[in-house]
């Protein structure tokens, strides 16, 4: 039996678990560079505020709304807590994202999967002052369905042999992967529910879902042959690395590498509906010594434009030798759901948010149709022209911490 768990409120609910002043209250996480809601209280989502939510229009749902900057560093603590009581019964976890996840309950000896979802949802209610709703069953898409069907602060079984049943009567939407074109089309189709999805056969239902058709079939029966696969939280990442033809010691050269780098994962970063909060470089010289240095942002983004500023510190604090670089790498890491994909401008900084995001989404789309060199940044075309004009490389400077008065 699989188990997924799934934190309610996450965020809100670790601020009102760590300040008592804010128990029982409405109160929204976030808004704070962003101007949205990244989490919200149950007692705020009943005047109908919810992620990704401008706060400005959900402080005019609730006047008395309290917002509270997001503090990541204390959600990722709360995280590993959560997540450690789950590997007192398996080691078979799998980490979702930050707020949810698996457990095989399979191996387990002396308990039943039951007693040993009802003991996490204690031991984190209890010692953490957070709330976990779970769904127990034989794989990981009915699980996932069942932990949310009834949230919060809920626990449902469902038994072996009853699936699809279990399935039946419930929105299409419920379904991984049918987003609201899908759910459109669907029910455009009159196969609103999935018990209607299940009955018709999968070559017509390609009509409508295309190649996905017979997963989609499956998925409405209750099917689901994906296996738990455990893994540390922080091993959940993406990177790249690059290996110079010849030994560098051009710093524009190794950063526009890095940039280069930042865009292609980036982009993975929004294809998944993912944000990163952490970014680390890792730098080889010619005698094979490494260094790597790594920092985190206040917030998670999925925007390359956000991180170069990152990586052109990161470079000089790794870069601390006098020595041409043979490698360098970039891992993204610290991955959370794409909680802020509806921002508003950055007030005080002048810059929009939302309209970078919509520049990156424009960009993927003419990149993915056109190729990825329809579309290039200054450092592609600096790449570009290196490339073609090769310079002599310059000497790497020195970094040093000192300032130097005049």
């Amino acid at each position: 039996m699989i188990l997924h768990l799934d934190a309610d409120a996450f965020f809100a609910s670790v601020e009102q678990a760590a300040d008592t002043r804010l128990r029982g209250k409405a109160i929204a996480v976030g808004g704070m560079r962003r101007g949205v809601v990244a989490s919200a209280s149950y007692e705020a989502r009943k005047y109908g505020i919810r992620a990704a939510m401008p706060t400005v229009q959900a402080r005019k749902l609730c006047p008395e709304l309290i917002v509270v900057p997001g503090d990541f560093e204390k959600y990722e603590l709360f995280s590993r807590m959560m997540f450690s009581y789950a590997y007192d019964f398996t080691p078979m976890v799998e980490v979702g994202s930050i707020d949810e996840g698996y457990a095989d309950l399979s191996g387990i000896r002396g308990k039943s999967p039951m007693d040993a979802a009802e003991r996490i949802r204690r031991a984190v209610r209890e010692t953490l002052r957070i709330t976990l709703s779970e769904g127990v069953a034989t794989n990981k898409l009915v699980s996932q369905v069942a932990s949310k069907l009834r949230k919060p602060d809920a626990l449902i079984l469902v038994e072996p042999g009853r699936e699809r049943e279990f399935l039946a009567p419930l929105d299409a939407a419920w379904l991984p992967g049918v987003g609201p074109k899908m759910v459109k089309t669907l029910q455009q189709a009159g196969l609103r529910r999935i018990h209607q999805i299940a009955a018709i056969a999968p070559q017509d239902l390609a009509l409508f879902a295309g190649n996905g058709a017979r997963v989609l079939w499956e998925m409405a029966h209750g099917i689901d042959a994906r296996p738990v696969v455990p893994e540390p939280p922080a091993a959940k990442s993406y990177g790249e690395q690059e290996t110079f033809d010849s030994d560098q010691a051009d710093e524009d050269f190794v950063l526009a590498k890095l940039r280069c780098m930042a865009d292609h994962l980036m982009r993975k970063v929004r294809v998944d509906r993912k944000a990163i909060r952490t970014i680390e470089v890792r730098i080889r010289y010619n005698d094979f010594d490494e260094c790597r240095r790594s920092e985190s942002l206040s917030e998670p983004t999925n925007l390359e434009v956000e991180i170069y500023p990152s990586l052109m510190r990161l470079l000089k604090k790794a870069w601390e030798r006098r020595v041409s670089l043979r490698l360098v790498s970039v891992k993204l890491s610290g991955i959370y759901d794409a909680v802020f994909q509806c921002g508003l401008g950055l007030l005080d900084a002048g810059v929009d948010t939302a309209q970078h995001r919509e520049l990156a989404q424009a960009v993927d789309r003419v990149r993915e149709r056109y190729g990825e060199d329809a579309i290039l940044r200054g450092h592609d075309l600096f790449l570009q022209h290196r490339n073609t004009s090769p310079e002599k490389p310059r000497k790497p400077v020195r970094y040093s911490s000192r300032i130097t008065k005049k």
